[in-house]
């Protein structure tokens, strides 16, 4: 995650001093809270975003429950991505590209797992930011109910919103709604 991080960084260094926000779904939004966490302890007049759009995560401030993910067998990890509506059957008979996807998804979970932690293993949470949090969701996600959602309002010292959209934790796939969802954060921009 560091080095992610360390790039991003890097690159918001170079742009103009216009407002900016960061929008991170699923693993993305662990990375944009990371990000947004940074920035702020490094002080000194830093840019930081003036929101954090957070989609399809639990809150980062508190450990992950359960087995790493990123531990688990591809067998296993292939079954609970096909359950979570993740993979479509093109990916799911093409073996090469199966293999690839999969390898790709145990390294987004490493990452974002070591990150958050899971129950009595360390964590970089290093506290609530001062970002407001506008925290959206499929109304349909087995992977990240409402409830877990909410509970991002621990993770910031701003406000935060929260909108559920039509959907599972694939919400921005489905007809119509990724329109809806920009839409959406464009009014709060």
């Amino acid at each position: 995650m560091e080095a992610v991080l360390d790039l991003a960084q890097a690159e918001l260094n170079t742009i103009s001093d216009k407002p900016f926000a960061f929008f991170g779904h699923s693993a993305g939004a662990v990375m944009a809270f990371a990000l947004a966490s940074r920035l702020e302890r490094a002080g000194g007049g830093a840019k930081k975003p003036f929101a954090l759009f957070l989609s399809s995560h639990a809150s980062a401030s508190r450990p992950i429950n359960g087995a790493p993910m990123y531990q688990q067998s591809t067998e296993e990890l292939v079954q609970g991505a096909a359950e979570w509506g993740q993979l479509p059957d093109a990916v799911l008979e093409d073996e090469a590209l199966l293999g690839s996807v999969m390898a790709t998804m145990k390294a987004d979970f490493e990452v974002e797992e070591k990150w958050v932690g899971h129950a009595g293993q360390p964590s970089s949470y290093a506290g609530a930011v001062d970002v407001p949090l506008v925290v959206l969701g499929g109304t349909d996600d087995p992977v990240v109910p409402a409830v877990e959602l909410a509970r991002w309002a621990e993770a910031t010292l701003g406000s935060c919103e929260k909108s559920l959209f039509p959907g599972d934790h694939f919400y921005l796939t489905e007809d119509g709604i990724a329109e809806a969802v920009v839409e959406f954060v464009a009014s709060r921009c």
